[in-house]
């Protein structure tokens, strides 16, 4: 049998342990497959295609919309969107450019001015967004 709160307890100390670049990395990760196992219990429901379950809850209510009086309504989407993605290639190659930049930024900065970059660059890119 399964253990979950042993494999809970492990994820978690794995996650403690590692550079902030691979907390950001599994963060993403892990959400990535949560929205895919959303869609596979979502399947039974109609939620197929490309009205996926996941992609529907998401599009609705964690990313940006494109219309600025929406997004006064969904202000905390600033956050929301930059941990979504729309498929593998996406996610790898974000995760790739978030591996080596982060990295190099570690070298020449400080770890913990990372995690405030990768927030502050999603902020911006979302107002940019907003704007264009």
């Amino acid at each position: 049998m399964i253990d979950l709160e042993l494999i809970k307890k492990w994820f978690f100390e794995q996650l403690k342990q590692r550079e902030i670049v691979i907390q950001l990395i599994i963060l993403n990760v892990v959400l990535y497959f949560l929205g895919l196992l959303i869609n596979l219990f979502g399947m039974p429901f109609g939620f197929t295609g490309v009205n996926k379950l996941a992609s529907h809850f998401s599009e609705i209510w964690l990313y940006v919309p494109s219309e600025i009086s929406t997004f006064f309504r969904k202000p905390y989407t600033l956050l929301t969107y930059q941990f979504l993605h729309y498929g593998f290639f996406h996610l790898f190659s974000n995760m790739i450019i978030v591996y080596y930049f982060g990295n190099l930024f570690i070298q020449l900065s400080h770890k913990k001015k990372l995690l405030a970059l990768y927030i502050y660059g999603g902020f911006f890119s979302a107002i940019v967004f907003l704007l264009v």
